[in-house]
């Protein structure tokens, strides 16, 4: 009995072989240069790694050119990560032609903005936290919890500051300034794995009596809420809110790939008081 010979592959099974395995190759390496990402290492004064500070996209804009389109609304923008334990970073599947400013907050320090990071240009990004004492005094700290509608603390949710309520010689006196930066009082907070947040007061003068906020938690609506100075913790809820629908034609034709976002304003009826 002769031995079995092993069965001849053909020219054309090696050729699809030979396919599937470039392909494969091909899609892989597409897929890695379609991934734009910025990386980075966040710190302390002292140079030691800042483990669990949260990273995100704050604001985006064109890097040629300008744009109507205003920046905290591109699509990239939310985005956020965790360093590790040794600092390190990486934000992926980031859009091309953009430049990204970078928000960088955790329990205990000061956050830092880091402004204009440009994907392409590889850089990694480093940002030095400054880190600060807890404030103790009732008449300088703002404190709150975001929950969720069942009760369960929101991570990373932003709380910006959006007004202030001041008690003056002539009485109560609002100021609104929609987010922007204000002396002597954080602008910003994120919360931690309590969904705790903490807004302090620096100025050498008395400060604010309430302040007005916003509160963006991952897939929630966005949301305002007013608190009074003091240690008290006050839970502030957000929900999933409304979904809203719609058809973008032109010319009675429909308009394909145009993104569409919502503006959210504090009402106006809060009053001179908050």
């Amino acid at each position: 009995m002769q031995p079995r010979r092993p069965p001849e592959l053909s020219f054309q099974f090696i050729l699809a072989i030979v396919a599937v395995f470039f392909g494969a190759f091909c899609f892989q390496g597409a897929l890695a240069a379609a991934d734009l990402m910025i990386t980075g290492r966040v710190s302390d004064s002292e140079g030691k790694p800042v483990a669990d500070a949260t990273v995100m996209i704050y604001h985006a804009g064109p890097t040629t050119g300008y744009s109507l389109f205003c920046p905290s609304c591109y699509a990239d923008c939310g985005k956020r990560v965790t360093t590790d334990g040794n600092g390190m970073f990486a934000i992926h599947h980031l859009s091309t032609g953009l430049w990204f400013e970078l928000l960088v907050a955790r329990s205990g320090y000061e956050p830092k903005f880091v402004e204009k990071v440009v994907p392409e240009s590889d850089a990694p990004v480093t940002a030095t936290l400054d880190g600060r004492p807890g404030i103790s005094d009732p008449d300088r700290t703002f404190r709150g919890r975001i929950v969720d509608s069942n009760g369960l603390a929101q991570r990373d949710a932003v709380v910006q500051l959006f007004a202030e309520l001041r008690d003056t010689k002539t009485g109560p006196q609002s100021s609104y300034h929609g987010g922007s930066a204000m002396p002597g009082i954080d602008p910003i907070a994120v919360t931690d794995g309590n969904g705790d947040f903490e807004i302090d007061s620096f100025s050498p003068e008395a400060g604010p009596s309430k302040i007005l906020i916003s509160v963006e938690a991952r897939g929630m609506a966005q949301t305002f809420s007013v608190i009074p100075v003091g240690l008290e913790r006050h839970a502030i809820t957000v929900t999933h809110g409304a979904v809203v629908r719609g058809r973008l034609v032109q010319g009675r034709k429909p308009v394909g790939g145009a993104e569409v976002g919502l503006f959210g304003n504090p009402p106006a009826n809060w009053g001179p008081n908050l």
